[in-house]
């Protein structure tokens, strides 16, 4: 407030004066000034001042910095984060080529998106169970976490895992998404799927047992889609597709060797932590007849058979036989 001399216009003797004082008036500050936020914007609002006819509009700033203007008793902040605090917001009138005072403050720090609640798991098989939640405020879709890796992105609020092993413990979360960026607040639901169970039996034929081949059988398993079968002397696996198949004759076997197999029931190509071992087997043996056998005429020939990787030993009867076929030699007359 300021107090200004002004000459009137009235005519008055040469030697008198007359003034007269009046006082301006303070352009008022913009009042009850209040941040809204929401997740990725703000609206900032205030009372409008007396006499905003003569005013020219509104200037906003940010912790002292202009960000822009409004003719209104509101202004709209967009471009947000959720999460964010981005300082304290005020607002001053601008009238008559000059500014007011600034009003008091307000702080905007938009909302924080939070992670789904209710997370539950149902519907649980032997490599599939289903995930639900509750829908959480503001959230744009939601990504889908099992055990440790990113499974998928949804906007409904379930989604169904399918691939999981048998019989294990899995542990699936689910984040909210709002604009590409997600909650850090889930937290892991730990559930266990189904598994087979173990083939009741599991033979060995040993009377039907070949030189290089051993029957095998089973009893099958109920929702078994195929079984694996492990030689369990070279570790090497045959799957066998078909839930009601129940026997299979393994072949490529060594001669005269000790085998047994396990047999683990799968579903969908995915194996059984449960298994049953055969009986021990052994392959049949090749016994060369006599009137077959290689008649040595020296030392020397069976000098070089033994060097050729052949160990020869004189049996009860004075022939030869070797350690490895069993193949008889007349003896040396």
């Amino acid at each position: 407030m300021k107090s200004v001399a002004v000459e009137n216009n009235v005519d008055y003797p040469s030697n008198a004066s007359s003034s007269v004082e009046f006082t301006t008036k303070a352009i008022n500050i913009p009042q009850n000034v209040t941040c809204t936020p929401d997740f990725l914007s703000a609206t900032l609002n205030w009372t409008e001042v007396a006499d905003k006819n003569l005013y020219d509009y509104y200037v906003i700033y940010r912790d002292g910095n202009q960000v822009g203007t409004s003719e209104t008793n509101s202004y709209q902040i967009s471009g947000l984060q959720w999460g964010v605090n981005y300082g304290n917001y005020t607002v001053k009138v601008h009238a008559f080529n000059t500014l007011s005072e600034s009003s008091a403050s307000c702080n905007v720090t938009t909302k924080t998106l939070l992670a789904p609640t209710g997370v539950s798991v149902s519907n649980i098989g032997y490599d599939n169970a289903t995930v639900t939640w509750n829908a959480a405020n503001g959230a744009t879709s939601y990504k889908i976490y099992v055990d440790g890796l990113a499974a998928a992105e949804v906007t409904g609020t379930t989604y169904s895992m399918t691939g999981l092993s048998l019989g294990d413990n899995h542990k699936v979360k689910v984040e909210s998404i709002l604009n590409d960026k997600e909650t850090a607040t889930a937290q892991d639901v730990n559930f266990s799927t189904n598994d087979l169970v173990a083939p009741a039996s599991v033979v060995a034929d040993q009377e039907n047992t070949s030189y290089s081949s051993v029957p095998l059988s089973w009893s099958t398993v109920t929702d078994a889609t195929g079984y694996v079968i492990v030689n369990n002397v070279t570790g090497s696996t045959i799957a066998v597709n078909g839930g009601s198949t129940d026997s299979y004759i393994m072949t490529g076997l060594e001669m005269n060797t000790n085998y047994t197999f396990t047999v683990y029931p799968t579903y969908n190509g995915l194996r059984s932590k449960k298994s049953k071992t055969s009986n021990a087997v052994v392959t049949k043996n090749m016994d060369i007849p006599l009137n077959d056998c290689m008649i040595f005429e020296n030392t020397e020939e069976i000098e070089f058979f033994m060097s050729a990787g052949e160990n020869y030993y004189p049996d009860e009867n004075g022939y030869m036989i070797s350690d490895s076929r069993r193949a008889y030699t007349q003896k040396l007359t």
